[in-house]
C-alpha cells in the first residue's frame, strides 16, 4: 500500500499511526491544491490522509470543512476510512483504528497497544493543539516538545522528503525525549529557536494592520524565516484574522494566499474554508488557503481582503491607528537609524499612517540579483521621494534612473521594483489607497 499525505505535522502523525497498522511500502507527499486540481494519480491500494478525497483510493482520512465526500455519512466507515470535523486528521485516524482492524491481526494488536499508550495520547493531544490552533502564548513564544518539532517541517521543498519519512518512524517508535535527542531533529530545533528574534523583526517590518486584518505581503521577498506561523498573532494582538500573500514556491506564476483566525483573538465570523473554496482552495472554518494565477492575484487579494475586513468605528480603532487630529512630524535622521531589516537588500520603517494613506522610509543596498522580484500594490498608488543615493525604478517595462530630489509615481496594480546603484538608495514613500 502507498501512503499519500500532506507534509505537515498532522500528516506526519497520520503516517506514524497508519504505518503501525497497515503494510505501507511507499509514500507520496503532496499539497492539497495538487489533489484538487487532479494532478495526482491515485490508484487502488492508496491510503490518503489529511488531503481531499479521491474515489480511486482504498482508505481516506480527513477533517477539513471543505473536503467532505459522498458515502461518508457517519464519522467511521469500515473499509473506506473516516471523516469528521476534528481538531486533526490524526485524531480521525486514531478513531478509525480504535474500531476497525488493520492489515493483519498481529499488526493490529501491536498497533492498538501503541495507540493506547500514554506516549501516543500525549502526541495526539499536541497534534490537536498544533493543527487546531489552540496553542497558548507560552507555546508560541517559547516552543518546546512536539510544538517545536512541528516547526522543523518545511513542506514546500521535495528535497525535504527524507526528513519527513524519517520523522514518521521516529514519532511512531520513539518517546518525545528520544525524538528531540535525534541528531537531525535536535539540529533543526536549535536553528528554529535561534531564528525566532529574526522572524519577529521581519514580521514587524513586513506586516501591517488593515482594519481588523493583519496583512502580510511577501511577494517581493524569499528571505522570510519560515518557522512559527503563530508568532505573528503575538505581535498584532488587535487583529482578529490574518491574510498572507506570497509567491507559490511549487508553481510558476502562481500566488499563494492563506487566511487564518488570530488564535488569541478569534472573534471573526468569516468561514475561511468556505470563502477560499471560491478561489480553488479550502480548509477549515478558521483557517484555509488557496493558489491563484498571478494574473488573477490582484483581484483575488482585493476580494478576499474585503470579505474578511470588518467596518471600523472610531471607538473600535486603537488610538495609535486613528487618523491624527493634528499635524505630526517625524525626524528623518532619527527614523533612518531605526530601519528594520527586511532582507539582505532592504530595510524599512513605517512612520505615519492615516485614513487611506501610509508614509514610511525604505532603503535599498546594492544587490547582485540578476532579476529582482517585483512587488504589486493592488489597491494603493505609490509616490516616492528620493532622499539619498542613486538607483533605478523598473515599472511597466520601463527603467527610470533615480537621484536625490526626484519624485516618482507608480499607479496601483503596476509591478515594480527599486534597486540601488553604488551606494545605498533611500526613499520616503507614500502609499495612497485608491477610493472608488
Amino acid at each position: 500500500m502507498r501512503l499519500v499525505t500532506r507534509p505537515d505535522f498532522d500528516g506526519i502523525v497520520c503516517g506514524a499511526l497508519i504505518t503501525a497498522l497497515e503494510d505501507i511500502d511507499s509514500y507520496l507527499f503532496v499539497e492539497p491544491r495538487f489533489m484538487q486540481d487532479g494532478a495526482v494519480e491515485i490508484r487502488a491500494g492508496d491510503v490518503i490522509a489529511n488531503l481531499p478525497y479521491h474515489p480511486a483510493c482504498t482508505l481516506w482520512f480527513d477533517h477539513h470543512f471543505t473536503n467532505g465526500a459522498s458515502g461518508f455519512d457517519r464519522p467511521v466507515v469500515p473499509g473506506r476510512g473516516a471523516f469528521r470535523l476534528a481538531p486533526s486528521a490524526a485524531r480521525v485516524v486514531f478513531e478509525y483504528y480504535s474500531q476497525v482492524p488493520g492489515a493483519s491481526e498481529t499488526r493490529y494488536r501491536s498497533g492498538l497497544r501503541m495507540m493506547r499508550s500514554d506516549r501516543v495520547t500525549a502526541l495526539l493531544r499536541d497534534t490537536d493543539k498544533i493543527d487546531g490552533g489552540t496553542l497558548t502564548r507560552e507555546d508560541v513564544l517559547r516552543p518546546s516538545g512536539y510544538v517545536l518539532v512541528s516547526m522543523t517541517i518545511y513542506g514546500k521543498d521535495d528535497a525535504e522528503e527524507p526528513y519527513w519519512r524519517r520523522l514518521i518512524g521516529l514519532v511512531r517508535d520513539r518517546t518525545l525525549d528520544e525524538v528531540l535527542g535525534d541528531a537531525e531533529v535536535r539540529g533543526r530545533c536549535e536553528r528554529i529557536l535561534a531564528m525566532q528574534e529574526r522572524l519577529r523583526q521581519q514580521l514587524l517590518a513586513r506586516a501591517e494592520m488593515r482594519r481588523n486584518v493583519i496583512f502580510l505581503d511577501l511577494r517581493d521577498t524569499e528571505d522570510l524565516t519560515d518557522a512559527n506561523r503563530f508568532l505573528l498573532y503575538t505581535l498584532f494582538p488587535d487583529g482578529n484574522i490574518s491574510m498572507k500573500v506570497s509567491r507559490d514556491p511549487q508553481r510558476k506564476d502562481t500566488t499563494a494566499i492563506s487566511v487564518g483566525y488570530n488564535i488569541f483573538h478569534a472573534t471573526s465570523a468569516v468561514n475561511v474554508g468556505e470563502l477560499l473554496s471560491h478561489y480553488g482552495g479550502g480548509g477549515h472554518r478558521v483557517v484555509g488557503s488557496c493558489r491563484v494565477p498571478d494574473a488573477d492575484a490582484g483581484r483575488a487579494v482585493r476580494e478576499i481582503l474585503r470579505r474578511i475586513s470588518e467596518p471600523a468605528t472610531q471607538a473600535e480603532v486603537p488610538v495609535s491607528n486613528r487618523p491624527p487630529s493634528g499635524p505630526r512630524t517625524v525626524n528623518i535622521d532619527e527614523a533612518l537609524a531605526e530601519l528594520a531589516r527586511v532582507n539582505s537588500e532592504i530595510r524599512h520603517k513605517s512612520c505615519i499612517e492615516g485614513d487611506g494613506f501610509r508614509v514610511g522610509l525604505v532603503s535599498f543596498r546594492p544587490t547582485t540579483a540578476a532579476d529582482p522580484k517585483q512587488i504589486v500594490h493592488d489597491d494603493e498608488d505609490v509616490v516616492c521621494h528620493v532622499l539619498r543615493g542613486v538607483g533605478r525604478l523598473r515599472a511597466a517595462g520601463e527603467v527610470t534612473e533615480l537621484a536625490p530630489g526626484m519624485l516618482c509615481h507608480v499607479p496601483r496594480g503596476v509591478p515594480h521594483d527599486f534597486a540601488a546603484r553604488g551606494d545605498e538608495l533611500v526613499l520616503c514613500y507614500s502609499l495612497i489607497t485608491a477610493r472608488s
